[in-house]
């Protein structure tokens, strides 16, 4: 572990009680998936406290105001929509089944299969389990090192680190804000 508790939590503004549970955690699971240095710390614990809303725990994906959960995650991520072929959802069940969970919100029936098998936890059978720090974090940490996370954190590409996890460039100005003053503590 080269960043300190104190370090992530003041960065990422998170409760200093849950980054001192969880960082240990996920930092040991870098270490299994030979994935740690300081640059890919950076990237997870900036990822980290985007993808969980800065509470730095395992969490559920949530779905908008005035929807149902169902109605949200079936519009979302249920054929016909765009990334339900990319998430290896069938139907409107799988949609809601596997939505997003964990430290970094894995999403979709593919996901859930691919990271249950490389974790070794039936995800498809207990999603919920996505949900605990141990498997979350051996879920993060092997997505990170299966995404090349670690090449694009070295090269300073922060822009390709959030595209790798999250699809996209959302929460990037927050993870880059988090990013920054990590950075320093290298």
């Amino acid at each position: 572990m080269i960043l300190t508790v104190a370090q992530v939590a003041g960065a990422c503004r998170s409760d200093p009680l849950h980054v001192a549970t969880n960082w240990p955690v996920l930092c040991d699971a870098l270490a299994r998936y030979a994935v740690e240095d300081g640059p890919t710390e950076v990237a997870l614990a900036a990822t980290v406290a985007v993808e969980t809303a800065y509470t730095f725990q395992p969490c559920s994906e949530k779905w908008a105001r005035g929807e149902t959960m169902d109605i949200y995650f079936t519009r979302k991520y249920a054929p016909p929509a765009r990334v339900a072929h990319w998430l290896g959802n069938r139907d409107a069940e799988d949609a809601v089944h596997f939505r997003g969970r964990g430290f970094i919100q894995i999403t979709g029936r593919a996901n859930y299969t691919t990271y249950g098998n490389k974790v070794g936890v039936d995800l498809l059978t207990t999603p919920e389990r996505a949900l605990d720090p141990y498997v979350s974090a051996d879920i993060a940490a092997c997505y990170v090192a299966d995404h090349h996370v670690p090449a694009l954190a070295a090269a300073g590409d922060w822009p390709g680190v959030r595209a790798a996890v999250n699809g996209g460039d959302n929460g990037l100005a927050e993870f880059q804000a988090i990013v920054d003053v990590l950075l320093t503590h290298l």
